[in-house]
């Protein structure tokens, strides 16, 4: 068996081909199964000395012990997926890979090897300033809330171990840009480049990045109100804020380069120049540091952004003075993700709470149960009106209300 690594790096459409090769196999190469199709968490829950401290674990909240159940999982996963797939050759990806430290690439590279006679490891990297902006994105909604910036885009961190570990030649590393890849696209590339059967791949278009409106919204969120994550439901609440207002505002507006030169680390960018032949000198000409701060002008909120929110909350009824600052606008929004899911389509919330209403049908039904009356159509279609509040995307929870509601059925959702 051989194995392909996608590393990344981060920011190079990686969302894309993990959806695109979901469930890939042509007999001969298979994507493995894992508990997600990212395999970012798993491998770096499997393989990583920090895990405890992981921050998507840390924003959800997890405990130890339910960290150290996550990572025997992965390991089994990862091992089972080895041990039983009848394939020539397994791909994992997950761009938190590349950001494994050494000794942990190298203890990860040396488990693998025990299953595999080859390992390829893919990766794409972006260049500086395109990264600093992307980077900045995800920073911004793992809750940067003040103007430092760590130093990017750490191409050697990511990727000298495995050029030092497996060889250059099993090492393939391609600039993240149109005219660079197969056909234009990450996804092409990755197939041409893995001889991969191209009509079994679905193309999918995936993160495509936020709006300035939408970035300056986070951070405002991020300054002025701390407790937005470190449980499971400020955790969520935190990823449905983000997904209101990308779909608010879509702009193409993007933080001037200026603004982010000083966090690009000029030794690390000379470093991949000599790795792979890339020069980015052109992209770095001409860009000088600015006098204000980058959190200055995050903060500079126009008045149609204002605006934008004080309609969506009056759209979804939310009494109260509009006349906010950004900082006042974005908590009650925020608010409203903590107890309600959001329709992108209509702008307008579903509320997900179950009131006292619900509490005594719930009960009247399960006295029901007890006392051996058989459930009506009344009872199960206000039951799947409480599993709408829960899952109000699903479509057979939204088909079972149409059809029996059609059916001449009464009750809530």
């Amino acid at each position: 068996m051989r194995i392909i690594l996608h590393i990344g790096m981060h920011k190079t459409g990686s969302s894309s081909l993990q959806g695109a090769l979901k469930g890939y196999d042509d007999g001969t190469t298979v994507y493995a199964t894992l508990r997600a199709v990212n395999h970012s968490i798993p491998f770096f829950s499997a393989f990583s000395s920090d895990y405890l401290t992981y921050r998507v674990f840390k924003r959800q909240g997890l405990s130890p012990a339910e960290i150290e159940a996550l990572r025997v999982r992965d390991r089994s996963d990862i091992e089972t997926m080895l041990t039983t797939t009848k394939r020539e050759r397994v791909i994992f990806s997950g761009e938190d890979i590349s950001l494994l430290s050494d000794a942990d690439k190298q203890a990860m590279l040396s488990a693998l090897q025990q299953y595999a006679e080859g390992i390829l490891v893919v990766g794409y990297f972006r260049d500086p300033i395109g990264f600093a902006r992307s980077a900045l994105q995800q920073d911004l909604q793992g809750g940067l809330s003040g103007p430092k910036l760590v130093q990017r885009p750490k191409y050697r961190r990511r990727f000298e171990t495995f050029m030092r570990v497996l060889g250059p030649d099993h090492v393939v590393l391609r600039p993240f840009r149109r005219d660079a890849l197969a056909g234009g696209d990450v996804v092409d590339d990755f197939v041409a480049t893995c001889d991969l059967d191209p009509a079994r791949v679905a193309q999918q278009r995936q993160n495509e990045g936020l709006s300035l409106q939408a970035q300056q919204c986070i951070f405002a969120l991020n300054r002025s109100n701390p407790l937005t994550s470190g449980d499971a439901e400020t955790f969520r609440a935190r990823q449905r804020f983000v997904r209101v207002v990308d779909s608010l505002f879509d702009g193409p507006e993007q933080v001037p380069a200026d603004y982010l030169s000083d966090c690009i680390d000029l030794e690390d960018v000379a470093w991949i120049e000599s790795a792979t032949g890339v020069d980015f000198s052109t992209e770095l000409a001409g860009i000088a540091p600015k006098s204000a701060h980058l959190a200055d002008f995050l903060s500079e909120a126009e008045p149609d952004t204002l605006a934008s929110l004080a309609s969506l909350l009056k759209r979804n009824a939310v009494s109260g003075s509009y006349n906010e600052s950004l900082e006042g606008l974005v908590n009650r929004v925020y608010y409203l993700c903590l107890s309600h899911h959001y329709n992108p389509a209509s702008r307008t919330f579903l509320d997900m709470r179950v009131t006292g209403a619900d509490a005594e049908a719930l009960q009247a039904i399960a006295l029901k149960h007890e006392s051996g009356e058989p459930l009506d159509g009344k009872d199960a279609l206000y039951l799947m009106g409480l599993a709408r509040k829960g899952n109000p995307w699903s479509r057979l929870v939204r088909d079972k209300i149409k059809a029996w509601r059609q059916g001449g059925g009464e009750g809530s959702g």
